[in-house]
């Protein structure tokens, strides 16, 4: 669950439930990274899905 003081402005990357409709993929997960990053870097780092390498 998203803690609502987050989701306002930020609605864009923000979701009660993901749906893969908001999947962009390719660069465009790079960019919507970027904006979780502003909220709690280190939270998004040691949370985010990299796959395998």
């Amino acid at each position: 669950m998203v803690p609502e003081s987050f989701v306002a402005g930020n609605e864009n990357i923000l979701y009660p439930k993901w749906e893969k409709e908001y999947y962009k993929g390719g660069f465009g997960e790079y960019e919507r990274l970027e904006l979780v990053r502003k909220i709690d870097r280190e939270a998004v780092d040691a949370f985010a899905s990299w796959g395998m390498f």
